[in-house]
């Protein structure tokens, strides 16, 4: 899809739909290239992050072989709302469904994830996920390392992914 003149809501669900895609035709070249590394990925309990691009492949394996274990043959994410807080960031919000057939597999759940602007490809980079740590998917991220932010240090955290100091160095934790 191109992107010019596209609404945020247009970017955030394409980009839901690509991804969803990836999993099932295992194209981890195309998650590679949209989830940015490192990703934060934040539950009710804990805050992940995907330091390398091997956390990352670990993730998506862990996901794959979770949607052919439980024959999930629909993965769709369905953006509600999605606006640009800068020329080069999205805030959305959607909800997940996994099912086999009719049947559903994982209860549906909400998620706000931040898309960024990088090289000219949009990418996600943090993800708030209505989940406990003993659900899917965050048991995919069982390799990752895990944080136990403060409520104040983990807003610095995301703050400081979403806006890079003035020598566009981000800060690390």
């Amino acid at each position: 899809m191109q992107y010019e003149n596209s609404t945020a809501k247009e970017i955030y669900q394409d980009m839901l739909d690509r991804i969803g895609r990836a999993y099932f035709e295992d194209d981890f070249d195309y998650i590679r290239r949209v989830i940015f590394v490192p990703h934060t990925f934040v539950t009710f309990e804990s805050t992940y992050v995907m330091e390398t691009e091997s956390d990352l492949r670990v993730m998506y394996d862990n996901l794959r072989s979770h949607l052919k274990r439980h024959n999930i043959d629909t993965y769709d994410r369905f953006c509600h709302a999605a606006d640009f807080k800068s020329p080069t960031l999205i805030e959305g919000m959607h909800m997940t469904h996994m099912l086999s057939g009719a049947q559903q597999i994982e209860k549906p759940y909400p998620v706000r994830s931040f898309l960024k602007l990088i090289d000219g490809e949009w990418q996600v980079f943090c993800s708030d996920n209505a989940l406990t740590d003993d659900g899917w998917p965050t048991r995919a991220l069982k390799h990752a390392k895990k944080h136990n932010f403060s409520e104040q240090a983990a807003t610095a955290h995301l703050r400081n992914i979403m806006e890079p100091s003035q020598t566009g160095e981000e800060l690390n934790d």
